[in-house]
C-alpha cells in the first residue's frame, strides 16, 4: 500500500507541487504453492487532481506482454490508447497496463477551483477506486516481478509520446 504524487511537467520544474495526480494504491500478488505470482490484484484510488491537464495513469511490469493472460478493471475510453487482446498496451516491450486515460473520468471537476480536491473552499469530490486484476499466463518468480507499485507513470492529454 502507498501513495503516489505526480508532477505533470516532470522533469521540467513547472510548479513542482507534486499534486497534479495523487493516487493511493494497494497491490496484492496472488501466488501458487511454489510462491510464484499467478495474479496481481490492485486497488487504485484517485484522490486528487491538481492540474487542468487530462492525465492518464499506467503501470509497467518488468515482464513481456505475452506473460499477461488478461487485464480487467481498466477505464480506457479513448481510441488513442491501442491495446492488445490481453489488455496490455500495444507497441511496448514490457507489459504496460493503462489503468485509465483521463483522471477526470475518475474524479470529476466540482465546478470551482483548480483540479479536484486541491483547492481550499472548493467542493470535495469522493475518491473513486478502480479494482484491477492482472492474470498471468505462467507463474512468475516474486524476485523477477519486483515490488509494487512497479513502474507507475502518468501521461498528459492522452499523449503517449
Amino acid at each position: 500500500m502507498g501513495t503516489l504524487a505526480f508532477e505533470d511537467q516532470w522533469p521540467s520544474k513547472g510548479d513542482y507541487d507534486f499534486n497534479d495526480l495523487v493516487i493511493d494504491y494497494n497491490f496484492n500478488a496472488i501466488t501458487n504453492a511454489q510462491n510464484q505470482v499467478t495474479q496481481i490484484r490492485a486497488a487504485i484510488t484517485t484522490k486528487a487532481i491538481g492540474a487542468s491537464y487530462h492525465s492518464g495513469f499506467g503501470i509497467q511490469l518488468p515482464v513481456s506482454s505475452d506473460l499477461v493472460a488478461s487485464v480487467t478493471g481498466t477505464d480506457v475510453r479513448n481510441a488513442a490508447i491501442v491495446r492488445n487482446a490481453n489488455g496490455t498496451e500495444a507497441g511496448q516491450s514490457k507489459a504496460t497496463i493503462i489503468v485509465y486515460d483521463d483522471a477526470f473520468n475518475q474524479l470529476p471537476w466540482p465546478g470551482s477551483g483548480i483540479g479536484v480536491n486541491t483547492t481550499a473552499g472548493a467542493p470535495y469530490v469522493q475518491p473513486k477506486t478502480i479494482n484491477l486484476v492482472i492474470n498471468l499466463t505462467t507463474p512468475v518468480n516474486m524476485t523477477t516481478l519486483g515490488l509494487a507499485p512497479y513502474n507507475a507513470f502518468i501521461f498528459t492529454n492522452r499523449n503517449r509520446a
